[in-house]
């Protein structure tokens, strides 16, 4: 009796799992009821944002768990909800709008906030003219939060003078703060494996979001004459209503139809900022938009009016992205590889500069040439292989850009 029951139990659950198999569809089926297909991609899957991690639970020994820390790292926009974590997104194609959207978030104690600020107002970005005093007083607190960018930068305005009096004691220490030489050789050759490897995961990263662009991109300046052809026929169907008017004065009024369809992105129409369409969210103003379905960032540029060529979308996500907005991503994207070549060239500055610098007090010379030394060595190999990669993806990206 028991055995008969269990083949029967058995049988209904094989029977059960193969109709559930049966009946759900896969991802394409989806994507083609959508009219969409799989080389279709999220505005949050272009863009790369500054992600804090939250920390992990550790385990020490059998009965011991702990909290690691958060640490930051590079990846979508995507990836980073996915994983959980908050990002800082720092929209490099509208300098303009950058330091009101910023802002916030550094005055609330985000630190990789509070060191884009301060990059912002040392370099004059959107800005008049540079402001030495409010950039240092922006990476100071950048610094104290334990960003190395930023004790880096720091370290900078005190060797060169800029914004805070010139002492190179304290550019030496800031210096020592951002590369960790003064710390242990054990601790200090664990933490490069670590940074090459979260780099060589970043490199990949940007080349794999370069080459989505540059397909992307392709696809969308393809299909621009054809859409701007497609929005040609609405207008004249509209014409046609009016018997009472001639044929002629009809066709010379929807004839200059096409004239502002190709241009919106140029010069007719305010841009858009990526921010805004890095939140996965709909920001335009047309008629069928609905209240509260902007996203947590708000768009620091003026909205849109795109209800008349909405694309297609599956749930919350874009899944056809035009050649404007595709731009402005590919923008921000140099510019920020840019700005991570001009980074890394400062912490190897400030490498050269400890390593000619004299030992410091209490210490043995011995101990500076040893082992310390050959380390600082490898971070300055390490520091210009990295530049040379970023310099790589920044080519890409320009490439992808007209």
């Amino acid at each position: 009796m028991f055995t008969r029951l269990y083949t029967l139990l058995t049988a209904a659950l094989v029977t059960a799992l193969l109709m559930a198999c049966v009946s759900t569809p896969d991802r394409a089926e989806v994507l083609a009821a959508a009219g969409a297909t799989e080389d279709m991609v999220k505005m949050d899957d272009l863009v790369l944002v500054d992600c804090l991690l939250p920390g992990q639970v550790r385990q020490l020994g059998q009965y011991m768990t702990y909290l690691a820390p958060r640490r930051w790292t590079k990846t979508t926009q995507s990836d980073c909800g996915i994983r959980g974590g908050e990002f800082v997104l720092f929209d490099r194609s509208d300098y303009s709008t950058a330091l009101q959207v910023l802002m916030p978030k550094a005055q609330s104690g985000d630190a990789m906030a509070q060191n884009y600020v301060g990059e912002i107002y040392e370099k004059g970005l959107g800005l008049p003219r540079p402001d030495y005093v409010q950039a240092a007083v922006w990476y100071r607190k950048a610094a104290d939060g334990g960003l190395p960018a930023a004790q880096t930068n720091l370290g900078l305005l005190y060797e060169q003078g800029l914004g805070v009096p010139q002492d190179r004691t304290s550019a030496l220490q800031w210096y020592r703060k951002a590369t960790g030489v003064d710390a242990d050789g054990l601790v200090l050759e664990s933490q490069l494996e670590a940074e090459r490897v979260a780099f060589q995961q970043e490199i990949t990263l940007r080349n794999q979001v370069a080459a989505k662009l540059t397909r992307q991109l392709q696809r969308a300046r393809a299909d621009s004459p054809p859409s701007a052809r497609a929005a040609q026929p609405s207008t004249r169907a509209a014409v046609p209503k009016s018997p009472a008017k001639s044929r002629r004065p009809a066709a010379k009024k929807s004839s200059p139809a096409p004239i502002p369809v190709s241009p919106p992105s140029k010069s007719t129409a305010p841009s858009q900022s990526v921010a805004s369409q890095a939140a996965g969210k709909s920001t335009s103003a047309g008629p069928t938009a609905k209240p509260g379905t902007s996203g947590k960032q708000a768009s620091a540029g003026p909205m849109v009016d795109m209800s008349k060529s909405a694309p297609p979308r599956i749930g919350k996500a874009t899944v056809k992205l035009g050649a404007p907005a595709l731009e402005r991503a590919a923008v921000s994207l140099r510019r920020d590889a840019q700005a991570q070549v001009e980074q890394v060239k400062r912490t190897l500055h400030a490498v050269q500069v400890l390593k000619n610098a004299a030992p410091v007090a209490g210490t043995q010379v011995s101990q500076v040439s040893g082992k310390k030394s050959a380390l600082m060595g490898k971070l300055e190999l390490t520091l210009r292989q990295r530049s040379d990669a970023l310099v790589d993806n920044q080519q890409r990206l320009t490439m992808v850009v007209r």
